[in-house]
């Protein structure tokens, strides 16, 4: 009975997330389409002078048997200013290579969304078990003596569960406890399953948008670049640029992957805080000569950890505060100890924009970003989410202290053992 119950409810709230995905990928896809012909449109316009919101325009097409044809003979019409002919442009010329571009992105993500739909079934059935460990535990109670309508009310409100009110509602003053249980884990499931679902739609939106400006920038080469130089440059500038950042979130997101399936490589081993601090201070002022950089440590502090990931960790914090702070800016790394406590503190201080406590406090979520940052600078937003997962493995923190206007200092504590000392 338990097993049957709760594969109902696994299939319930997995069919909901994912046909849920499906649309939304659907609906995007979509979209960046339409966004792809009104710039098409825009782009021929412009070149008869600013586009007057008043102009005169119209869709046209060929009546044809093969809606392959009658796609690709659409054409957009205006008339310009000052002329009394009208401009046909063609849409299809367009469209005849967008579409099979979309198509194929649409096809990838369908892949994912299956590989997706299998793995998060398997989740919830993990999720579930204890469940049906209750059931067999109500099955039990029913046969030494608790009347069996008391079981069928069980029944009833497991079978109504649905992802709008996933609660069980018994009002049965014997089974309350075994209520509140399935309660709870039902609470548990539906904030993870939230937080992979925005998860997975925040990744989706960061990376199409750099998908959709090498697109853009393509298009733009095969209009007019091949023969203007500037407009040539522009684009292999751009393209490039947008491939790197698509490269650097990829790895990001692939890192985040491995460490929340347990498949990230970590080496523990005494490591020199004093001399890594150095070596990044040295790599810090070789790349950016915008800023200045002061250490403050004292030599041959050590201690336990992965050299490699505590390294990584730091360097987020530092280009995060190069980020923020204006040229000129001072930017100070120190190392630091607290004995009573058995830890060992690196921190990193900027003169930078500086954040609020709401945002603080979300600081370190997956893909976000605070208000002033949006726009000014570039990021994913996963920089801060890698640095807490490094410490967190190290059985660390991170401690935050910023003032908006004035600039933010941000300390990685970790253990520091008597091993790492000898």
């Amino acid at each position: 009975m338990g097993i049957r119950k709760t594969s109902s409810i696994v299939w319930k709230i997995n069919a909901y997330i994912q046909n849920d995905r499906l649309w939304s990928m659907m609906f995007q896809d979509i979209l960046l389409l339409g966004v792809g012909v009104v710039s098409w449109c825009a782009a021929a316009e412009r070149q008869y002078g600013p586009i007057e919101v008043e102009r005169v325009r119209n869709i046209v097409y060929v009546d044809s048997a093969g809606w392959w044809d009658r796609l690709i003979s659409v054409g957009y019409t205006f008339v310009p200013a000052g002329a009394t002919e009208k401009v046909t442009v063609s849409v299809g010329a367009f469209l005849q290579y967008a579409l099979p571009v979309i198509v194929t992105l649409f096809g990838f993500q369908v892949l994912g969304w299956l590989l997706g739909w299998m793995k998060h079934s398997r989740q919830l059935r993990r999720y579930m078990r204890p469940i049906d460990d209750a059931a067999l535990t109500a099955e039990r109670i029913s046969a030494q003596g608790i009347d069996e309508q008391q079981i069928q009310n069980l029944e009833d409100a497991i079978d109504q569960i649905s992802l709008s009110e996933a609660s069980v509602h018994i009002g049965d003053k014997d089974l309350m406890g075994l209520e509140n249980a399935i309660n709870n884990l039902l609470k548990r499931l539906q904030e993870s399953y939230r937080e992979q679902t925005r998860f997975v739609d925040d990744a989706s939106h960061e990376l199409r948008t750099p998908i959709a400006v090498i697109q853009g920038y393509a298009s733009m080469l095969e209009r007019w670049g091949m023969n203007d130089r500037t407009t040539l440059e522009e684009s292999v500038h751009a393209i490039r640029e947008e491939a790197d950042h698509m490269k650097t979130l990829v790895d990001q997101l692939l890192f985040l992957a491995r460490g929340d399936r347990g498949r990230q490589q970590f080496t523990l081993a005494p490591v020199d805080i004093s001399e890594m601090l150095k070596e990044i201070r040295e790599e810090s002022e070789m790349i950016d000569e915008t800023h200045r950089y002061v250490l403050k440590a004292e030599p041959g502090l050590r201690a336990y950890g992965d050299a490699a990931m505590l390294k990584q960790a730091v360097r987020i914090l530092m280009e995060n505060a190069a980020k923020y702070t204006p040229a000129g800016g001072l930017i100070t790394l120190k190392l630091e100890t607290a004995r009573s406590r058995n830890e060992i503190g690196i921190s990193v201080q900027d003169e930078g924009i500086g954040l609020e406590a709401e945002e603080a406090a979300h600081m370190f979520e997956r893909f976000f970003r605070g208000e002033d940052a949006r726009g000014s600078t570039k990021g994913s937003g996963l920089g801060l989410a890698i640095a807490k997962w490094i410490v967190d493995r190290h059985g660390g923190r991170i401690e935050v202290l910023s003032y908006k206007g004035v600039g933010t200092r941000m300390t990685i504590w970790i253990p520091w053992h008597a091993s790492a000392l000898q």
